[in-house]
């Protein structure tokens, strides 16, 4: 009667068979026997869930085998493979670990020489099942999800319906995830730092590249962005930019005392008797008629020239909104501006007007 060897004993695949006719696999294999794929390296396994799991093997043994995969097996799906394992491959172990990578360092941690195993003859049922754990129970970044669920879907075949029921996810899910592979590499970093929300890098996703650098280097706001996203791609342009406010003018020193807020006088000699401004409709700039009449106060026309300038920087309140979504800062000041003008006009209208 044949006997089972004992596991890890022997390096040959056709020595860990047991019995002539048979094609049966040991139940426990050493763990310095196990490659892990080389697609799912222990880096990516979270110290603090895999020392909860050692814990738990402890006191309970390791309740959920560890798929492998013979060596021969692997390699033929997987020749890539078949190098050393610092260069990333699985080197000269016998067994190639499908499904288990966690169980496989949790026992290590627990003190285990070897771990009860499920040997499969089938490497492609291996891969799928061991990209499925990566996505499921990895602790992965949301671009190394979006990554990985690329990864399934190209290699398995499947459309974003299969993939969201292969790994129990809504198709919403999957959809959001695959979006973040048409982010630039700045927009993909800030997500997985955290800085980039993964429902804002959705919507930035379906911007134009040029759009998205834009955005990146703060020539456009993010809700800017966004905005623009909705449109198709073949109509998607950078907003045209708006001019610097011009500045105030300087106001006139009096010759002896401080100038009242607002008040404005002129360089030499006394203060000309202001003339009312006749009336204009709200937020019109004044004509040429009208400047003229009041080309005797010069206060005056200091403050129609500040509200044409108003006028023209502002124009109407469409463009003050686009002022505010791209340049706030800008739009503080033109608002000071205009209130300024209004109140000085304020005071120069007679009281019963």
């Amino acid at each position: 009667m044949a006997m089972t060897p004992v596991a890890g004993q022997r390096k040959s695949l056709k020595d860990l068979k047991v019995g002539r006719n048979a094609q049966q696999w040991p139940d426990k294999v050493k763990l310095s026997d196990m490659a892990d794929n080389p697609d799912n390296p222990p880096s990516r396994l979270d110290p603090e869930k895999l020392e909860e799991l050692a814990a738990s093997i402890r006191e309970s043994g390791l309740l959920q085998r560890i798929i492998l995969v013979p060596r021969d097996i692997w390699l033929k799906v997987r020749p890539e493979h078949d190098k050393p394992v610092d260069q990333g491959g699985i080197g000269d172990k016998p067994f190639v670990i499908g499904m288990g990578h966690r169980r496989r360092h949790a026992c290590e941690l627990a003190g285990l020489d070897e771990a009860p195993v499920d040997v499969r003859e089938s490497a492609d049922k291996a891969r799928r099942d061991a990209l499925i754990e990566n996505i499921q129970r990895l602790n992965l970044s949301p671009m190394q999800e979006a990554q990985q669920i690329q990864k399934l879907k190209s290699e398995e075949e499947l459309s974003q319906n299969g993939v969201a029921k292969a790994l129990g996810k809504t198709a919403a899910w999957v959809s959001q995830r695959l979006s973040l592979l048409d982010l630039i590499p700045e927009h993909q970093r800030a997500v997985d730092a955290g800085a980039l929300k993964v429902e804002d890098a959705r919507r930035l996703s379906r911007l134009v590249p040029d759009l998205q650098i834009a955005v990146h280097e703060a020539r456009l706001s993010i809700e800017a962005g966004i905005e623009i996203a909705k449109r198709p791609k073949d109509e998607q342009r950078m907003p045209a930019p708006v001019p610097d406010p011009l500045p105030e003018p300087p106001l006139a020193a009096p010759a002896g005392g401080r100038e009242s807020v607002g008040e404005k006088l002129t360089p030499s000699g006394p203060k000309p008797e202001r003339q009312p401004m006749p009336s204009a409709s709200v937020g019109a700039a004044p004509n040429a008629a009208q400047l003229g009449s009041w080309a005797g106060d010069e206060t005056s026309l200091n403050e129609a020239l500040r509200m044409e300038r108003a006028a023209n920087e502002v124009g109407n309140l469409r463009a003050l909104r686009r002022v505010a979504m791209q340049h706030p800062d800008k739009a503080r000041i033109i608002l000071r501006v205009l209130e300024g003008a209004v109140e000085e006009l304020r005071g120069d209208l007679p009281a019963n007007a």
